[in-house]
């Protein structure tokens, strides 16, 4: 009997432990270029826990993440290594909007750049 109770205990901690772990299954790979830009940017984004870390720095930064029925919207502050950054995807055609610099953002601002491009799913797995 004591060792049936010992044998339920560590199989529920087990079970808290897993369910409270983050997996790269909850992300959402997204890579996305820039019109005529020949590399892209890596973002994992997460629906659940409202999370998006921009993956192809390092360290990576985190950032905040909006969803509405048309676009996912994701925002970055500013870091000593980089400026603030908004970037909005439609979730239909893919096109994006990135904005980096100095917010408010979606206003004209000569000190903000302006790219546009186009993301696309990827699978959200490390190769190595």
């Amino acid at each position: 009997m004591k060792n049936l109770s010992l044998t339920f205990c560590l199989a529920i901690t087990g079970l808290f432990t897993f369910a409270g772990q983050k997996s790269l299954a909850d992300d959402l790979s997204l890579v996305c270029k820039s019109r005529g830009g020949p590399e892209g940017s890596h973002f994992l984004i997460n629906t659940e826990t409202m999370v998006a870390e921009r993956i192809d720095l390092n360290p990576p930064i985190i950032g905040r993440l909006s969803v509405t029925e048309n676009f996912y919207e994701m925002n970055f502050d500013q870091t000593s290594t980089h400026y603030a950054l908004h970037i909005e995807i439609n979730r239909y055609s893919g096109q994006f909007e990135w904005e980096h610099g100095t917010p408010p953002f979606g206003e004209f601002s000569e000190k903000n750049i302006l790219r546009t491009g186009i993301c696309e799913k990827g699978k959200a797995s490390k190769k190595f």
